[in-house]
């Protein structure tokens, strides 16, 4: 599978490139990640919930007719999500403790587009993402939790050696356009792959990245080759 991957990439990109005609543009928005987490060697029950995040990307569009398109992306996105967990001392002293992790990864949408009129059209395929950051820090609320885990506050940890860079996941959108230059989208990515790694006990057993993006688009002028 990963071999056709970037067969798959090159022959879409030779396709677009081979055209009389194609579409070049960007696209940028904010979103809602959230992760799927189980931890190595943990016990704790924790409750997640996802971040806000930003992405931005420039798109090179295919019109094979009327109805139907297809594209490739170049882009970068922030991902992640935050766990809270509830540390009991005694019977009167308890605190939460939340971990957040960040993703940054680099991301190479594969779609096809199907328009229903030259103002709106649906979208699916899959999304290619090499994770090209990635750290975890954790915070606490009370004296007693800022006492304790004073060492885990101090900085993020970087965890790119606790999880794969590579992961592949589908994906549905919708998109309308306001004028013929510029148009708004929505974008939902499942969380399929996981990148998780279990080193002798440390780092996840799972972790899997979801999320949905709202944006807003512009195209420029059709660029013949």
């Amino acid at each position: 599978m990963k071999k056709l991957l970037p067969i798959a990439l090159i022959s879409l990109i030779g396709i677009n490139l081979n055209a009389q005609k194609n579409t070049v543009g960007i696209r940028t928005g904010v979103g809602r990640s959230t992760l799927q987490t189980d931890y190595a060697d943990s016990d704790f029950d924790f409750s997640s919930k996802g971040i806000i995040t930003a992405h931005v990307a420039i798109f090179l569009e295919h019109k094979l007719n009327e109805n139907f398109a297809l594209q490739t992306e170049l882009g970068f996105a922030r991902a992640g999500g935050r766990n809270r967990w509830n540390y009991q001392v005694d019977e009167s002293r308890n605190y939460d403790i939340v971990n957040a992790i960040s993703l940054g990864k680099l991301n190479i949408p594969l779609m096809a587009k199907y328009y229903f009129n030259e103002n709106f059209n649906i979208n699916a395929g899959a999304n290619l993402a090499f994770v090209v950051a990635a750290e975890s820090k954790y915070r606490t609320n009370g004296k007693d939790g800022l006492e304790l885990y004073t060492n885990l506050l101090r900085e993020a940890e970087d965890i790119k050696k606790k999880i794969k860079t590579f992961e592949v996941n589908p994906f549905l959108g919708v998109e309308f356009h306001l004028s013929k230059k510029i148009f708004i989208d929505g974008r939902y990515i499942f969380g399929i792959s996981d990148i998780s790694k279990n080193n002798n006990g440390e780092g996840y057993n799972k972790l899997k990245s979801s999320s949905f993006q709202i944006g807003i688009g512009f195209k420029f002028n059709k660029l013949s080759f």
